[in-house]
Parts: structure tokens; sequence; C-alpha cells
């Protein structure tokens, strides 16, 4: 991921942290593309890799954390579907 070898594994680690970091605080790039490819770009830069190793990196950090979260979205889906049926808006769900 790291191109010719320049960032380190700390790097890597840090890197790693900041996607899940970014992923569980809903990060604001999760629903804007120009901020998702700036916020991908700088960390890119500030991690030492290039924009496509960071990219996919996230990539495969959001879908080890949805494979984690989506049995729980799944057991709740049920609740959710009532409350939005009494009234509740999407964004209150």
């Amino acid at each position: 991921m790291c191109p010719s070898g320049e960032c380190t594994p700390s790097d890597y680690d840090s890197a790693v942290a900041w996607c899940r970091r970014s992923i569980t605080s809903r990060h604001a790039m999760l629903s804007s593309s120009p901020t998702f490819h700036a916020e991908i770009r700088a960390a890119a830069i500030r991690h030492r890799m290039s924009y496509e190793g960071m990219h996919s990196l996230f990539r495969t950090v959001h879908v080890t954390h949805m494979k984690r979260s989506s049995g729980g979205v799944r057991s709740r889906t049920m609740r959710h579907v009532r409350s939005y049926l009494n009234g509740a808006s999407i964004l209150e769900l």
C-alpha cells in the first residue's frame, strides 16, 4: 500500500485507526463525495500512502465494520419499521 516502502508500520496502524474513527464517528465524508475524496487525499498525505492505497484501506476497514455491525442492524429492523410507521423520521431512527 505504501509507495516504494515510504510508510512505516506505525503509519499504516495510524491510518487504520483513522479509518475506524472516521467510520464510527460517522464523519461528514461518509455522506459527501467531494468531502470523502478530499479527506482520503489528506489522510493519504498524512500517513504517507498513495491515494489509491488509502482509499482501498478505507474501503476494507468499512466493509469489516459493516460485516460486524450488520447483525445488530438486522435484529433491530422490525423495531425501526414500527417506529417509522408510527411517525418517526428516518433521521430519528
